[in-house]
């Protein structure tokens, strides 16, 4: 059926030029295109496949970028596996729901437990042999958890709590009373490097005394060529907007020159494996993050800053805060050189330029202080600078 013979046409005075005169071939062939199209969205009775149309809303929706949906998604994956071999649901249920289970909340938590916390499900503390992990991939899991109930599911981010008209329990079961996976620790963010730690970190590792080449003794020590390709992580990190352990596992067909367009025809990882001498070694193998994060830290000490602030996070915090102030760049070019989502209704991106535990760049008591030198801008990059070159 033409759109023209629906009702709400009826009467209605129609425009036709030459091309859209009714009967004409051009305008058959439209109506025949037309009824193809409606009925790929149409199922055998005429209706509208809302399953099909939910199904593409939430995919166009999903509020994250390709890869964090991916890392969300085998989270989620490892929870179900989880609820089902602890006995918390039955099998061939799902977890993840539109109605979730009246303990959900209380198997995210067990979940999150059994991998990140001191004190295992029978309240005993943890098998002294094995390793918790970290506070921040606790806070990861509960993440993936969030996004499964709220965007996979459609529960949104209304906190779990018992209707007091049904009785019943409402919205997203992750969304409930933080709780530390560490006694006494604090969700602290890790402290911003900036571009003057990295210009000390890089006239540190390459003065003589560091950066030379001298013969291996038997002593215990690490090759120069280590600080260069420590600092090179730096650079790398703070730039690409990474956290260190992405950055660790760059390979060589990774790199492409931008002159010639071509990649490395080699294989192995840009930054490989450090033995027990703290010597390069095998580049089929990436560097270990823990090893990385130790070596930083002592680089730290180098130059005489504490390194207890710093961690995975430091080098995405720090680009992005110099992208922001040094450079000027928006908002929405920030999170599309890092890969971020656009959607600036969580402003996920706030954590990374904003943090109490970053140096400030301008003291409080000299906002408004009469006596500071004044900034110049510059009419080419749009930056200011009180140094008054």
């Amino acid at each position: 059926m033409s759109v023209l013979d629906k009702p709400q046409f009826a009467g209605q005075t129609i425009a036709f030029n030459d091309d859209n005169i009714p009967g004409s071939s051009s305008a058959n062939n439209d109506e025949e295109d037309n009824e193809e199209d409606e009925t790929q969205t149409l199922d055998a009775d005429g209706d509208v496949k809302m399953d099909d149309l939910r199904a593409v809303i939430k995919e166009v929706s999903k509020g994250v970028v390709d890869s964090t949906d991916a890392e969300y998604k085998r989270l989620i994956k490892l929870c179900q596996k989880f609820v089902h071999a602890a006995g918390f649901i039955k099998d061939g249920v799902d977890f993840f729901s539109s109605v979730p289970d009246p303990q959900a909340a209380v198997f995210t938590v067990a979940w999150i437990m059994s991998c990140c916390d001191d004190v295992g499900l029978d309240g005993k503390p943890r098998d002294p042999d094995t390793t918790a992990d970290s506070y921040n991939h606790a806070q990861k899991m509960r993440a993936a958890c969030t996004y499964g109930f709220g965007r996979l599911h459609g529960l949104g981010s209304i906190p779990w709590q018992k209707s007091e008209y049904s009785g019943k329990m409402l919205g997203n079961p992750s969304i409930f009373e933080d709780k530390n996976v560490r006694n006494g620790e604090v969700a602290t963010s890790a402290r911003a490097i900036t571009p003057e730690i990295l210009q000390a970190l890089y006239h540190y590792n390459n003065r003589p005394e560091v950066c030379e080449i001298k013969p291996v003794t038997r002593r215990k020590r690490t090759e120069p060529a280590v600080g260069l390709m420590l600092h090179a992580v730096h650079v790398i990190a703070f730039l690409c907007l990474l956290r260190f352990d992405e950055a660790l596992k760059i390979q060589l067909q990774d790199i492409r020159r931008i002159d010639e367009h071509m990649t490395s025809q080699y294989g192995g990882y840009l930054f490989p494996t450090i033995t027990v001498r703290d010597q390069i070694g095998d580049s089929t193998r990436p560097m270990k993050s823990e090893k990385f994060l130790e070596m930083f830290r002592n680089n730290l000490l180098d130059i005489g800053l504490d390194p207890y602030p710093y961690g995975t996070h430091s080098f995405r915090r720090g680009g992005c805060q110099y992208f922001a102030s040094h450079r000027r760049w928006s908002l929405r070019r920030i999170c599309n050189w890092g890969g971020w989502s656009m959607e600036f209704s969580s402003l996920t991106i706030v954590k990374y330029l904003i943090g109490w535990n970053d140096d400030p760049t301008k003291l409080r008591e000299n906002f408004l202080n009469p006596n500071q030198k004044p900034t110049e801008k510059c009419p080419a990059c749009g930056r200011t600078c009180a140094c008054g070159k």
